[in-house]
């Protein structure tokens, strides 16, 4: 019987179709493990790249964007691409590159943000190098100063591991008693530099940070020559206002009660007798916002009508008058409340005071208990855990 014609083309054409899968086979094996790992599937066709460089195009910030260029050269000419950027890239532009160096802006591509990566797919471009600029949001910095102990805290973050990355923060000290202390390692930061000063008083100190996940630094606030007022039992940094018959009055001191485990002030009013009123260590904003006052206090004073004034200077400024129990008048824009804490202690907590710009000096002062004309009136009021957030 003669065969078919039929017969004859389905044999060549499974034939051709066979040598086809073969080719495409040995064409995957073939390629390096790198090419392999970037070959994405669009429905439409396969593309394959290597990446010959990806990363930041300046050097990093805390705070502010970052701009990066990645880099890739296409193994062939292709319908389709896809390329894996990192999650939450924006700004996206693409540009194919000739071998004379010259660019020229792809703008037919789409950008599609997943919940780990941000997927950028290119269509109908030639086999030559693939130029691909994005941003990432920089990494972040929150501030805290914890005024018992005097000193700022620094917390950095960011989702995208940067590496050398530049931080800096306001302080106020001489110029030779500046540190920078990590404080997962507890180790000293070497290398800082003083990058804002006047008249020999640093007022700006940065350091680069190796790598950033999520890291702590601290610096001291205050100088180790401040005297603390007179009062040589109280924290560093702290004063008391100097008025006659203030000084050495020990009025106010240093306790070992407290509700934090660290030592906290106390005032006794049988030994005032000069309304001594009490200064909080000083710091400079960080940046234009609103600071959050924290505090805790425990007072044990027997006459209802006895209060305190507290006093905060920035941009603007704030107070409020208060006893062991409540607040009892606010000036300002700022707002206070109290709330009960353990063991009889209470919290106040003041939000909204509002810093201008990053040099303005925070200071806070307390007064005395009033209770009529007189200091001298029996029990104690002791205060703990100051803490300052600032703008982030």
């Amino acid at each position: 019987m003669k065969k078919s014609h039929h017969n004859h083309n389905f044999h060549h054409f499974f034939l051709a179709l066979g040598v086809l899968l073969l080719v495409v086979l040995f064409s995957y094996a073939v390629l390096t493990p790198e090419l392999r790992k970037n070959i994405k599937s669009t429905g439409l066709a396969t593309g394959s790249y290597e990446i010959l460089s990806d990363g930041p195009t300046s050097p990093v910030e805390v705070g502010k964007e970052v701009s990066f260029l990645l880099t890739l050269s296409p193994a062939t000419a292709s319908s389709s691409l896809e390329v894996d950027l990192p999650k939450n890239a924006h700004d996206i532009q693409v540009y194919a590159v000739n071998a004379g160096g010259s660019k020229k802006e792809i703008e037919k591509f789409t950008a599609v943000s997943l919940a780990d990566k941000t997927v950028v797919t290119l269509e109908k471009f030639p086999k030559q190098q693939i130029e691909i600029e994005y941003k990432l949001a920089g990494p972040t910095k929150k501030e805290q100063v914890l005024m018992m102990e005097n000193v700022k805290n620094i917390f950095l973050s960011s989702e995208y591991p940067y590496k050398s990355v530049g931080s800096k923060t306001n302080i106020n000290l001489p110029k030779e008693e500046v540190r920078v202390k990590r404080l997962k390692t507890g180790e000293i930061v070497p290398d800082i530099s003083i990058t804002r000063e006047e008249n020999n008083i640093a007022k700006e100190v940065s350091w680069i940070v190796p790598e950033i996940g999520a890291e702590e630094y601290s610096v001291t606030l205050a100088s180790s020559t401040e005297s603390g007022g007179g009062e040589t039992s109280l924290l560093p940094g702290w004063q008391v206002q100097a008025r006659d018959g203030c000084i050495g009055s020990q009025s106010w001191v240093s306790s070992p009660e407290s509700l934090s485990g660290n030592p906290s002030v106390m005032y006794t009013p049988a030994k005032d007798q000069a309304d001594c009123t009490l200064l909080l260590p000083p710091f400079e904003g960080n940046k234009e916002g609103v600071i959050g006052i924290s505090f805790y206090l425990k007072a044990n004073f027997t006459n209802p009508e006895t209060y305190l004034e507290f006093s905060a200077t920035a941009s603007e400024n704030c107070g409020f008058n208060f006893n062991g129990n409540s607040i009892l008048q606010t000036q300002g824009d700022c707002t206070v409340s109290m709330d009960s804490a353990e063991n009889g202690w209470k919290k106040i907590t003041l939000t909204r005071l509002y810093v201008a710009s990053p040099q303005v000096m925070v200071e806070f002062s307390l007064s005395p208990p009033f209770s009529g004309d007189t200091f001298e009136e029996p029990g104690t009021i002791l205060f703990d855990n100051f803490k300052a957030d600032l703008p982030s």
